[in-house]
């Protein structure tokens, strides 16, 4: 069995492309369960049809404009043919064209493609190496709905608390359940209000990128758990930091970080370092809420920390799946804001 070091090492090397053959839980019958996780769809043709070459000056009819950046990309937006916008995403010149950066993003993109029917996971319109085409989205991010200057919390109702939250756990549910309800073949791995960005008035997941897909034991039937070499910040799950092996729970877990952020206004661990924070996520310790909140017994409140406190549960073989916490917030929903999921045409 290959220990988390050699397999961190591995993913800094040009030896990337072995990790998809590494049997994940010391077993050699791990493997994919479908053969689009293995495939790439590019298309470069359609991506070269776009005029990338006059910038935006903000005096009409303007071609592109740079809006902002990932870790990985750059975010810019642009026009088709007849005026409809759209954002295309560049990788940033400070990464390297290595093996590792190329299947990053056609993992990005074979995901995103294979989620299409899905209203809560972003469109996305082309692909070509490490560039692609998505769906433009006006209405930002979770963060700056949350603090529209950068620095105070917005006075949201609660109920669009409660939208928020719903449509989040819509999205990770589609995501975990898009090829065979109960067997997830994707995590996300980095789940964060950052990555539901709202588009056409709803809040959809995007940036697959850092996403893992799941091996399953040809022998047992069980998922084989998966490594990640890096797992930086202070807002992931206990398995995470301590780099055991990983599943698609972690990605529940860090819903649960979003839900106390809707609920709190504030990152987990907001004013403590980083390593500290680590340690306590470790120690079975959660972000405290405060007393008002914790006390609240109005309905949002009360719906958001009980979610919050499933998510993070310590143990990732007892913490619920995506679905179990949807289904929670369609109850929820049902609940406080009566006709609303047939609204969205969701019932």
């Amino acid at each position: 069995m290959i220990g988390n070091r050699a397999r961190a090492e591995i993913a800094e090397s040009k030896r990337y492309a072995e990790l998809d053959e590494i049997d994940w839980d010391g077993k050699e019958d791990c493997q994919l369960d479908y053969e689009w996780q293995r495939t790439s769809r590019p298309a470069c043709n359609s991506m070269h049809e776009f005029d990338l070459t006059t910038p935006s000056l903000d005096t009409g009819g303007s071609k592109y404009k740079f809006l902002t950046h990932g870790f990985y990309r750059d975010v810019l937006s642009a026009f088709d043919q007849v005026g409809e916008p759209f954002v295309f995403k560049p990788m940033r010149r400070k990464h390297r064209f290595t093996y590792r950066n190329f299947d990053r993003m056609r993992r990005d993109a074979v995901i995103m493609d294979r989620l299409t029917a899905h209203k809560y996971i972003l469109n996305i319109y082309g692909f070509c190496g490490t560039s692609a085409l998505f769906e433009f989205a006006d209405g930002g991010d979770i963060d700056s709905t949350l603090w529209p200057d950068g620095e105070t919390i917005a006075n949201l109702t609660q109920l669009e608390k409660l939208h928020i939250a719903t449509q989040a756990s819509m999205a990770l549910a589609s995501v975990h359940n898009v090829d065979k309800e109960g067997r997830p073949s994707i995590a996300h791995t980095d789940i964060s209000t950052g990555q539901f960005i709202k588009a056409n008035g709803i809040y959809k997941l995007n940036d697959f990128n850092r996403a893992r897909f799941i091996h399953y034991s040809r022998s047992t039937g069980k998922a084989c758990p998966f490594y990640v070499g890096m797992n930086a910040g202070s807002n992931r799950s206990p398995e995470e930091y301590a780099y055991e092996g990983e599943s698609e729970k972690v990605d529940v877990y860090s819903l649960g970080n979003l839900f106390f952020t809707i609920l709190q206004g504030e990152w987990p661990f907001e004013n403590e370092a980083s390593d500290d924070a680590k340690a306590k996520v470790l120690n079975g310790t959660r972000p405290a809420i405060y007393g008002d909140l914790w006390h609240s017994t109005d309905p949002v409140n009360v719906a958001l920390k009980e979610a919050m406190i499933l998510c993070h549960t310590h143990d990732p073989t007892e913490r619920p799946s995506a679905r179990y916490i949807e289904t929670f917030f369609r109850r929820k929903m049902n609940e406080i804001d009566p006709g609303r999921l047939e609204e969205w045409g969701d019932a």
